[in-house]
């Protein structure tokens, strides 16, 4: 199986959580010293946040560093689904060059009737956290963003809603 990796800018959110945590915020230095240009292996990632997951026992960890995510922070991809025309053209980039960012991230533009569906899928299985903050910055980043006018927008996770 063919190694994957994920820009180091997906590190910077859950540091940002994480230093709210005593316990964790010692062990952060060297993750805050990536380069955000730099890869890391996406599996070792996983299993570094369900490390962070068990270790503060915030199941809700993705959310929260889902909603730190700032406008920017997703570097150039972030940049050319902002320039697109519409949430058509913003998917159809992001679905591109989606590897810039992750090579697992699978996203997709699906229409339904009357509806658009923004699927997040990913190549590797992912722990609920991962899916927490990808849905999480997705929306706070491009959704929210990109369809501030739109009355009905929904979010759909692939398990329970959390407390």
């Amino acid at each position: 199986m063919e190694q994957m990796s994920v820009t180091a800018r997906f590190v910077r959110p859950f540091v940002r959580v994480l230093s709210r945590y005593p316990d964790v915020a010692v062990k952060l230095d060297p993750l805050r010293a990536l380069p955000p240009e730099r890869r890391v292996d996406l599996q070792e990632a996983y299993d570094s946040v369900s490390h962070w997951v068990k270790s503060t026992g915030d199941a809700d960890l993705g959310l929260k560093a889902g909603q730190t995510v700032c406008l920017g922070g997703g570097g150039v991809l972030e940049f050319a689904m902002h320039s697109a025309a519409s949430l058509r053209e913003s998917m159809s980039v992001a679905r591109r060059y989606s590897r810039l960012f992750s090579d697992a991230l699978e996203p997709k533009l699906e229409i339904e009737g009357d509806r658009a569906v923004v699927r997040l899928e990913n190549k590797l299985a992912w722990p609920r956290a991962i899916a927490d903050f990808r849905l999480s910055a997705w929306y706070t980043n491009h959704i929210r963003t990109q369809l501030a006018d739109v009355p009905e927008v929904e979010v759909w996770f692939s398990f329970d809603r959390p407390d």
